[in-house]
This record gives structure tokens, C-alpha cells and sequence, in this order.
């Protein structure tokens, strides 16, 4: 106001320094104080240009319009400044174009930034996932235990299947082994009651046919325990799942705003309901 003051009042020389400082210590990024600045660098000019430093005055014109490219000049100036500012204006034309669609495009680019970040937020909040522990005992049981507790589904079944199979193969052929061919303690070694041949024979198969199995199924548990312990994680995150959005949450929208310290170096979102 001080300034203004003198400037129309002619005090050319004296308005110059308080709006310098004034421009310099304002932000023309910050929405709340842009068009101050845009305000001070006027009368800035139109200081220079009245002490015939054309230059000078063309510089800060030039500026003010870069920052501000529908900035016009109109009262309180006087004709030769205004056509002095029309001239500035004429010869800026293209590069206030350039700004513009600049301008437009990165408004477009935030607006297209905020929708994509509503549908995140959205889609989060119509999901729920859970971190859940894996006791590192686990990997230590047979039949695809650890795996299955890693989340490892298709190996857990292998590992089952595979290890439950060796098992009952195991069992089946000890059961039948001892019922038609059974051992007796006080016979040598290797040698089973009675001497029919085709039993012999019958009993020999399913013997090795146990031992065999066993011998597997002893590998496969060692082999699921190892891969187990290889393939632990102390926590395993559980897919999300999905779920209805709260009601208050429904009609929630995300909007671009300047920064909450005014800078207007980037921008906040806000939610709103």
C-alpha cells in the first residue's frame, strides 16, 4: 500500500526499493500470494519505465507474465505504460501459448494422477489381507507340513501324497510279508519256516519291496525337511481377500490442493466424504 502510495503521488524512486523487497520476499508459487506478487511487479515496471530504464521494465514485464500469463495492465497507468505492456504482451505471444498448454497438460496430469491414486485406495479398501507367523517347527514335519505352512500348496501335496503313498506301501507290505511268510526267532538268518518255493519267492519280493519303500520314504522326508527350511519366512502374508466397502467410505473422493505450507511446491491430497 505504501508503495502504491508513492507511486502515484510520482515518488518513483522511493516506491522501487519497497517493492523490490516486497517481490523478493513473496513466493508467486504460493496461490495466496501470487497475485501480489503479480501486483507489486506492475507497479515495479511501471517505475522503471516512468525513469525511462525501458529495459529493465521490459525484464520485470517479462517475468511477471512467465509466472502469470493473464496478468494485464489497465488503471491506474498511465497510456504509454499500457501500450508498453500491450507491446511486451505482442511480442510474448507464442511463448504465453507454450505456457498455457503446459499449464493445461500438467493439470490434466495431476488430475489423471489423483483418479488413479482414488482407484488404489478404493481397491484397498475393498480388500483385507493378513501377516500371518510360520513357527519354524513346522518345517520340520513330513507329509508337505513345512510346505504347506510357507504357502507352498503344490509342493505340499506332492510332498503328502509321495511321503503317504512310501508310507502305506511300507506298512502294507510288512503286514503281508509277516502274515503268510512269518519269522521265526529260533530259524538262522535268513531263513523262514516251511520250504515252499513260490512263498519263499513271495516273501523275499515283499521284503525288499519294504525295505525299498522305507529306504524312499526316509529320502522323501529328508528332502521335504530341507526344502522346508530352505524356502522359511518367519511371517507369510495371506492373499487379500475381498470384502464390501464401509458405507462411509462409499462416496470418498481424493482432491489436489496446494501444500499445506503454502509453498505450492507440489500438492496434498485430501479425503473427503
Amino acid at each position: 500500500m505504501e508503495a502504491r502510495d508513492q507511486f502515484i503521488a510520482g515518488n518513483c524512486g522511493g516506491a522501487q526499493p519497497t517493492l523490490r523487497a516486497f517481490i523478493t520476499r513473496l513466493d508467486v508459487h504460493n496461490p495466496r500470494e501470487a497475485a501480489l506478487v503479480t501486483t507489486a511487479r506492475k507497479y515495479h515496471a511501471a517505475c522503471l519505465y516512468a525513469q525511462r530504464q525501458e529495459v529493465e521494465a521490459r525484464e520485470v514485464l517479462t517475468q511477471m507474465l512467465r509466472d502469470d500469463p493473464d496478468a494485464r495492465v489497465d488503471q491506474p497507468f498511465d497510456s504509454g505504460f499500457v501500450l508498453f505492456f500491450a507491446q511486451v504482451l505482442h511480442d510474448m505471444q507464442d511463448e504465453i501459448e507454450q505456457i498455457r498448454t503446459t499449464r493445461v497438460l500438467s493439470r490434466r496430469d495431476v488430475e489423471a494422477r489423483r483418479v488413479a491414486r482414488e482407484l488404489l485406495l478404493r481397491s484397498l479398501a475393498a480388500t483385507e489381507s493378513r501377516i500371518d507367523d510360520v513357527p519354524r517347527i513346522l518345517t520340520f514335519i513330513p507329509f508337505g507340513a513345512g510346505q504347506f505352512a510357507n504357502g507352498q500348496n503344490a509342493l505340499g501335496i506332492f510332498f503328502a501324497v509321495t511321503q503317504g503313498l512310501l508310507t502305506a506301501t511300507c506298512v502294507t507290505t510288512f503286514l503281508v510279508h509277516g502274515s503268510i511268510y512269518p519269522y521265526h526267532p529260533g530259524v538262522p538268518s535268513g531263513r523262514y519256516a516251511g520250504d515252499e518255493f513260490a512263498t519263499a519267492q513271495l516273501a523275499y519280493g515283499l521284503e525288499l519291496a519294504n525295505w525299498v519303500s522305507a529306504g524312499l520314504l526316509v529320502g522323501a522326508v529328508i528332502a521335504g525337511v530341507a526344502q522346508a527350511n530352505i524356502a522359511w519366512q518367519p511371517t507369510r502374508r495371506i492373499a487379500p481377500v475381498q470384502r464390501p466397502l464401509p458405507h462411509e467410505l462409499q462416496n470418498f473422493r481424493l482432491m489436489a490442493g496446494p501444500l499445506g505450507d503454502g509453498s505450492g511446491a507440489g500438492a496434498t491430497l485430501r479425503l473427503t466424504f
